[in-house]
Formats: C-alpha cells, sequence, structure tokens
C-alpha cells in the first residue's frame, strides 16, 4: 500500500472514532454514514451506528487505520454556520439508493455533527447528501460550499460530488 493510500485508512479511522466517541445518537450516526457510503450493507441481522462502525474500526487495525482521536481539523464558526444553513436546503429529490433513510433524519443529523462535533466532517456528510439526495444546488449555494471547501484546506476534488447538481 502506498503512502496515500495509508492516509486515506488513517482519515477514515479518525472519522470512526470521532463518531465512535461522539453525542450523536446511532440512529444518527447511521443516517449520515448511509448517505455517504457507496455500500452500506441492509438487513435485518446487520449492525447500526455504533457497532458498525466498531466492525470498521475492527477492520481498520491490521493496516495501521485506527489511532487516537486527537484534534479534528475542525471548522471555525462561520464554516459550522454556514454548514447548518446549506443543510437546512437539503431536500429530496431522488430515492437513495439500497436503504431509503429520510431526508429530514439526514438534515438533523448533519446539523448535529457540524453544532456538536466536527464542522469539517459534517460537511463532508453534507456534500454525500446533496449527492445521494440528488439536491439541486444553485450557483450561490455552490459558492458557499467552494468557500468552506476551502476555508478547510480542502483540494478542487472535494467539490466534484455535487458537480453535477449545479444549476
Amino acid at each position: 500500500m502506498d503512502e496515500d493510500g495509508r492516509e486515506e485508512i488513517r482519515l477514515l479511522g479518525r472519522d470512526v472514532r470521532l463518531l465512535l466517541d461522539s453525542p450523536l445518537a446511532d440512529a444518527e450516526i447511521h443516517a449520515l454514514w448511509r448517505a455517504a457510503a457507496a455500500y452500506y450493507p441492509v438487513g435485518p441481522d446487520v449492525a447500526h451506528g455504533r457497532a458498525w462502525l466498531t466492525g470498521i474500526e475492527r477492520a481498520l487495525r491490521p493496516v495501521g487505520g485506527v489511532a487516537a482521536t486527537g484534534v479534528a481539523p475542525g471548522a471555525d464558526k462561520g464554516d459550522v454556520y454556514a454548514v447548518t444553513r446549506l443543510a437546512h436546503a437539503l431536500d429530496q429529490v431522488c430515492e437513495p439508493p439500497l436503504e431509503p433513510i429520510p431526508v429530514g433524519a439526514v438534515r438533523n443529523a448533519v446539523i448535529h455533527c457540524a453544532e456538536e462535533l466536527d464542522g469539517e466532517l459534517a460537511f463532508r456528510f453534507l456534500l454525500h447528501a446533496y449527492a445521494a439526495y440528488g439536491t439541486p444546488v444553485s450557483e450561490r449555494m455552490h459558492e458557499e460550499f467552494r468557500r468552506i471547501s476551502e476555508s478547510l484546506g480542502h483540494g478542487e476534488f472535494m467539490l466534484e460530488t455535487i458537480g453535477y447538481l449545479v444549476e
């Protein structure tokens, strides 16, 4: 595995640990992860919330993806406010694949994540939620997404998640 792959695994482990240690409810963790994940198993015997993340953390251990949480990159108060404002505009245009999660549950989980846990993590979840629900993005909103992304030090690729939704 190359160094970029190790860094991605380390960052995934950090996100998992942040969520495991967070004040978010299991249902909120499930809603966020489900909206963001390209794959998330469904069924009556499938773990959700912290149980699901504990399994991910266990799988990351052999490849060095689990470390102490440390300080999250975070976001300043202006970014957190902007993330919550953009979360309020999240709307369901299409049905997400696999397991439908009500858009309101994801919206509320993103806001709780931004306000109580980590604005940067909430921002990434929000981008994926916009894509999962097909929520249109106005030019003004896209500029706000871009401003937040730049202030968090993200590369240009981050906004590709919603680029096709810009009206």
